[in-house]
């Protein structure tokens, strides 16, 4: 069955300008383009997420599924070649879009392993 597209999940938002913000970031996660591409600055954008609680939550889940075309950059990236791409780049960007699975995590102990307890053990840290 085919998933289905990004308009689909929009149709709550009976506002033209808003929806088409909302479509053009749920594909490029880049605001002030979609922003253009809408009609509208940056600025009534932000008035909108502050000023209207539906359209938060729509632009929440625009921001879900551009993390997810990220993802599917990077898997796509990882299965073969692509020339002239910044790896890098794209690392920072899921990074950022869903660090609750990429994110760097460091986890500090005391001695043995056990939890930090003073000044002496923070010194084994560095």
């Amino acid at each position: 069955m085919a998933k289905p597209g990004p308009a689909a999940g929009f149709q709550h938002i009976s506002h033209p300008h808003k929806r088409a913000v909302l479509l053009a970031y749920s594909e490029s996660m880049q605001l002030k383009p979609s922003c253009l591409t809408a009609g509208i600055t940056p600025r009534m954008h932000f008035y909108w997420l502050n000023d209207d609680p539906l359209y938060h939550a729509a632009f929440a889940e625009a921001r879900t599924m551009a993390a997810e075309v990220l993802e599917a950059e990077a898997v796509r990236r990882a299965m073969g070649t692509t020339e002239g791409a910044s790896d890098t780049l794209l690392i920072f960007l899921l990074k950022g879009a869903k660090p609750d699975i990429y994110k760097e995590r460091f986890e500090h102990t005391g001695r043995d392993g056990g939890p930090l307890r003073d000044l002496a053990d923070l010194a084994l840290v560095v």
